[in-house]
């Protein structure tokens, strides 16, 4: 009973992990985004040959690598976006005990508002994402070692009578 408890628990441990990731992105808090990260993490973007450079997103396929990097990619992907919000679905893990280590995958939803010529303007992505975790041992939690951001959709649409709340959610302090 112990192991299948200690089990469901890493997959608690991987699910807050990744629900922080999102969160964390979509408070522009890349100071705390950094910490989903090892040090040496690498993340890929796949983007499908037909999105390459394509306007809203602009975003190309390629390889980042290292925890402070990556967190900067991020910030710089989405520092033209007022607000953003990940949706994340179909979140599945597969964790190796005796290796401290994970894979996992999710579909995950993308929603940003910017402003084009003064028209606020909704950007949607449809991605699959996989990873592979390490788990800390002087952390004793786990961080993401390796993603892959497949893009297979992106839309966008002018927003009318968009309302913009001025102040943005904290972090949650337990996280």
């Amino acid at each position: 009973m112990a192991s299948s408890t200690t089990h469901l628990e890493e997959q608690l441990a991987l699910t807050h992990h990744i629900n922080n990731y999102g969160w964390f992105a979509d408070i522009f808090a890349w100071d705390d985004i950094a910490t989903c990260f090892t040090e040496d993490c690498t993340f890929d973007f796949k983007v499908a040959p037909d999105l390459e450079g394509q306007a809203p997103m602009n975003l190309n396929s390629g390889t980042i690598k290292g925890r402070s990097d990556t967190a900067k990619a991020l910030a710089f992907i989405t520092e033209r976006f007022k607000r953003t919000q990940h949706n994340i679905v179909n979140m599945d893990f597969n964790i190796d005990p005796s290796n401290a280590t994970a894979t996992g995958r999710a579909n995950i939803f993308w929603g940003g508002v910017t402003e084009q010529n003064g028209t606020h303007v909704a950007v949607q992505t449809g991605s699959r994402y996989t990873w592979k975790f390490k788990k800390s041992a002087e952390r004793n939690r786990w961080e993401t070692d390796y993603t892959q951001v497949e893009i297979v959709w992106v839309s966008s649409s002018p927003v009318e009578g968009f309302k913009l709340h001025t102040k943005r959610t904290e972090a949650p302090k337990n996280s």
